[in-house]
């Protein structure tokens, strides 16, 4: 049977981890935000570079336009990739609410039955965390794959504008 001091290390310990994970899930939240700045403002440019060989008399062929359509369709994709990174969801944090407190504090409570259920709600909650986690990362990693697609895209609409050219 585990000491009182034992258990305090294992419930500091169980806390520890839980705050790492809510941290990682925080820094996942800012990259996709990031990220998501990054892919609007060079879609948006891609489009406007497109309606402006699309829609004036400029010496450059129309068949160029697709260029940038082919640079910005996958960052579009990247970019609701990232939005569905950061899509609302229930996050545990650390600690405990005063209700839980009140209730250790009872009389007829006494100190393992308090560690217990304290060990207890700290597991539901890194399974919260760590899937939601889980979930997070995938998005993301689809929305980095986007990036890295449009400019696989944007090459190859500009080798077909130039074969179409020819």
């Amino acid at each position: 049977m585990l000491e009182s001091s034992d258990i305090q290390f294992a419930c500091n310990d169980a806390r520890v981890r839980n705050a790492a994970i809510v941290d990682l899930i925080h820094q996942g939240d800012r990259h996709a935000l990031a990220l998501l700045q990054f892919y609007i403002a060079v879609a948006s440019a891609a489009i406007s570079a497109a309606a402006a060989i699309f829609l004036t008399a400029a010496p450059i062929p129309k068949v160029f336009a697709w260029v940038p359509v082919g640079i910005a369709v996958p960052l579009i994709g990247g970019a609701y990739c990232c939005f569905a990174s950061m899509w609302t969801a229930d996050i545990h944090l650390p600690g405990r609410s005063a209700d839980f407190w009140q209730w250790a504090m009872r009389p007829d409570i006494d100190t393992k039955k308090v560690y217990e259920a304290y060990l207890d709600r700290l597991l539901e909650g890194q399974a919260t965390n760590t899937a939601l986690n889980k979930r997070m990362a995938k998005w993301l990693d689809y929305a980095k794959r986007c990036g890295v697609l449009a400019l696989f895209c944007g090459l190859l609409s500009l080798l077909v504008a130039v074969v179409a050219r020819l």
